[in-house]
């Protein structure tokens, strides 16, 4: 158990697909609930189940591209990625997502008049999908990196 332990930490595409297949597994678990999402005046509805075949889809290509680069790719890179990409899919899990609850109004109320100033702090939210944006960077430059390393090694 130990051994397969330390075989899924240093190879990122085992780990890549196994943390899919978790979160997947965590998404088909809720069931027949929703996430509803209001956008102006478009409301989108998403399926859990949906999100979750999603999500292990995206995790299974960063799995495939890092199989194919195994011995050219930096497990820093790799983890880094990982750390940077997680957290928004377990907010999502967590049903926190889009969701700005009593204590950090979008919005704080002007006391003077009517009108309503945006809070210069930025939300959990808005953190996580910076987060998750830099850790798409971090795949795109990983990738590259690994492929000049074969390249230059033929």
């Amino acid at each position: 158990m130990k051994v397969l332990f330390l075989k899924i930490i240093h190879q990122a595409h085992l780990f890549f697909i196994i943390s899919g297949l978790l979160l997947f597994g965590a998404f088909l678990s809720l069931g027949q609930k929703t996430l509803d999402i209001a956008i102006h005046d478009t409301y989108i509805v998403l399926d859990f189940k949906s999100i979750g075949t999603f999500i292990f889809l995206l995790f299974s290509m960063y799995a495939f591209f890092y199989f194919l680069l195994r011995k050219f790719t930096s497990k820093g890179m790799a983890w880094l990625h990982l750390i940077l990409v997680l957290p928004l899919f377990i907010q999502l899990l967590m049903g926190r997502f889009l969701d700005y609850g009593s204590d950090s109004p979008r919005y704080l109320p002007n006391n003077s008049s009517d009108v309503f100033t945006k809070s210069l702090l930025p939300d959990e939210t808005t953190m996580v999908v910076l987060a998750f944006i830099f850790g798409q960077l971090i795949f795109v430059i990983g990738l590259l990196v690994a492929t000049y390393r074969y390249l230059k090694s033929r």
